[in-house]
């Protein structure tokens, strides 16, 4: 039973490796700043607004908002701690401005 679960993972991460990604037009390829983010939810979605604040206006803008599932929202929020793991290794531990993110 087990090899037949972790081959299964196996093949599902093989199907992953050959998905083809492409960027759905030019907005999307340029990016949006984002120096804020505000995460609501309930029982099947996540959403994520991400902001841009503008201290001087007191004004914030909501440049994108992302809606997942639970399931997806929970393997982003590994997939960012890692990420932020390996910077800080690479460089030096990322600092709120409450001190150091833990």
């Amino acid at each position: 039973m087990e090899n037949k679960d972790q081959q299964k993972k196996t093949d599902e991460n093989n199907n992953r490796k050959n998905i083809q990604i492409k960027i759905k037009n030019d907005d999307v390829a340029a990016g949006s700043y984002s120096n804020s983010f505000a995460i609501t939810f309930n029982e099947n979605e996540f959403l994520i607004d991400f902001i841009m604040m503008q201290p001087q206006a007191k004004l914030g803008l909501v440049t994108d908002r992302i809606v997942m599932t639970p399931r997806k929202a929970a393997e982003l929020a590994k997939a960012l701690s890692d990420a932020v793991n390996t910077f800080e290794n690479m460089h030096k531990p990322v600092k709120s401005a409450s001190g150091n993110i833990q």
